[in-house]
């Protein structure tokens, strides 16, 4: 769609000008990671060439594995060298991310979700399974702040502490007097890899270390309050709060600041929530504006969730359902969130006087949700759903 000479205060959301296409992740990242995997694999060489018995172990199962593939078997020695890797590599996580709990704990922060891998665990006894981009590597530890002050000091203890506890665990197993065996010395060299490794500055599409964190909360204050604010406002929505309901305080420090990161997509498709069931329709729209200005630095899916709020918002607020197939056209066949084309017909429908078609389409979006494997994020959208269907009905 070519620009128009039009104007408006919400030129994106009004489709009088395109929305930004992706950013491709800097360079800097890619550079830093390419160093770390280099040096990272100097350090395994250099650890197996100075551990007599870690190089004994090794010729002992190429032996092995030698033997079997002549007798016409598989490389039985190297599965489970990879299944005891993983093994260690996991429970290398898992200490990381239990380091942030604990470093969250002491700083005045309360545990809300943990991942590990493909694993989550949610507060106070649900499991679930993640299926998002990057399950198989890394984790994430959900928290937020139980008071609103000094939060970026605060927040540098809960970041520092998961670095800190993988350096220090490969410590303590490594000077301990029981045996290592080769589990051991994997879950050493996970643990001191994948410790330093996230002091590094970088971040991805799915994730920024605690490295970039850190930098943040040092030298840029207002970004690290975001953070945190974001926290809150989360771990409240996962409670069952309603996004009009939120402590203001939290969503002003969460807009407090714009930069070209997806946290500045995120404060404000908070704050454009809270203005939309509060019927504050200029506050909103300009909230989702720079949702969509600052789109190109977010995830693809919440992109499309952004379409999808454009098309809605247009809809359900100004009744341009024109504008709403506009933003429709614009969507993928076949969303990352799923039923979110549902959803986005359902608003046209309604724009048009059509309820009955409407609430279909809305069934269809609640068959959706249900298949959703995170329980926080498909009982929020579930409850934004039943709002909608009591209005229409």
């Amino acid at each position: 769609m070519e620009p128009s000479t039009q104007s408006s205060e919400t030129p994106i959301l009004d489709r009088l000008q395109p929305l930004p296409k992706l950013t491709p992740p800097g360079t800097g990242s890619a550079v830093t990671l390419s160093i770390w995997i280099l040096v990272s694999i100097g350090i395994v060489a250099a650890w197996i060439f100075w551990h007599q018995g870690l190089q004994d172990s090794l010729r002992q199962m190429i032996a092995e594995d030698r033997t079997s593939i002549r007798g016409g078997n598989g490389p039985a020695s190297l599965i489970i060298l990879l299944a005891l890797s993983a093994l260690a590599a996991f429970a290398a996580v898992a200490i990381h991310e239990m380091g942030h709990v604990l470093g969250g704990f002491c700083a005045g922060f309360r545990f809300n979700s943990i991942r590990v891998g493909p694993l989550e665990f949610h507060r106070p006894f649900r499991f679930s399974i993640y299926r998002g981009a990057g399950k198989w590597s890394g984790g994430w530890v959900n928290t937020y702040p139980t008071k609103s002050d000094h939060l970026a000091g605060r927040a540098l203890v809960l970041v520092i502490s998961g670095p800190v506890v993988s350096i220090l665990s490969a410590f303590i197993v490594l000077v301990s007097p029981f045996p290592k065996g080769l589990i051991g010395q994997i879950f050493i060299l996970a643990s001191i890899l994948g410790g330093l490794g996230d002091l590094l500055p970088y971040r991805t599409r799915v994730s920024i270390s605690d490295g970039s964190r850190i930098w943040m909360l040092l030298r840029q204050k207002e970004m690290g309050e975001r953070w945190v604010a974001l926290m809150k406002l989360a771990a409240d929505l996962g409670e069952g709060a309603m996004p009009e309901t939120l402590p203001a305080e939290y969503i002003a420090k969460a807009i407090a600041v714009r930069d070209n990161s997806a946290d500045t997509v995120t404060a404000y498709s908070i704050a454009y929530s809270a203005a939309f069931q509060q019927h504050k329709d200029a506050e909103a729209s300009q909230a989702l504006e720079t949702c969509l200005t600052y789109s190109s630095f977010a995830a693809p899916a919440t992109r499309e969730a952004l379409m999808s709020d454009a098309a809605v918002f247009q809809a359900r607020r100004k009744k341009r359902a024109d504008i709403s197939e506009q933003w429709l056209a614009e969507m993928p066949p076949t969303t990352q969130f799923p039923g979110l084309r549902a959803r986005t017909e359902a608003a046209i429908f309604e724009a048009r006087g059509e309820k009955a078609i409407a609430l279909k389409k809305l069934d269809e979006f609640e068959k959706a949700i249900l298949t959703l494997p995170n329980p926080v994020s498909r009982e929020i959208s579930l409850r934004f759903l039943q709002r909608w269907k009591a209005e229409l009905t």
